[in-house]
This record gives C-alpha cells, sequence and structure tokens, in this order.
C-alpha cells in the first residue's frame, strides 16, 4: 500500500516538475488568483476536551447528537460566542 502511495507521489512531482519547466521554456507566467473578502463571517461547530479527539466512540456519539437534533428529540446547549 506504502509503495503505491509513493509511487504516486513520485509520479504527481514528476509531472508538476515536467509542467513547470514547460512553462518556463516558453516564458508563461503560471495565473494566480487572489481571493478577498468583506464582511466575512464564519460559524462553526467545535467540540472540546475528550470529544474533539476523532475516536470511534466520539464519531459515534457525535452522530446521535446530530440526529437528536435533526429530529428535535433534545435541545442542545447556548451556543458559545467567541467574538471580539
Amino acid at each position: 500500500m506504502e509503495t503505491n502511495l509513493r509511487a504516486g507521489e513520485e509520479y504527481n512531482e514528476r509531472f508538476l516538475r515536467r509542467l513547470r519547466e514547460r512553462f518556463d521554456r516558453v516564458e508563461v507566467d503560471i495565473p494566480k488568483v487572489e481571493v478577498r473578502f468583506e464582511h466575512l463571517s464564519i460559524e462553526g461547530d467545535a467540540y472540546l476536551g475528550t470529544r474533539a479527539l476523532p475516536t470511534l466512540p466520539n464519531s459515534v456519539l457525535n452522530v446521535i447528537e446530530v440526529a437528536s437534533l435533526t429530529f428535535r428529540l433534545h435541545y442542545c446547549k447556548l451556543p458559545i460566542d467567541f467574538r471580539d
């Protein structure tokens, strides 16, 4: 398995190196994209403490919690706001 992954990584690296050399030979600049946001707000859910670890029991609990919230079987706690 590891040899297949390593071979794939080597192939990708070789391909990107050849592509870069081709761009350099014909003196073409690689296009760049700049993205800017104004008035951006992001919301997300985060688990704290031992629930933050991606273990099988925590994943099962997270799925059960999301399902119960979806079907409104229990109420969630108040959200914590981290804004300044």
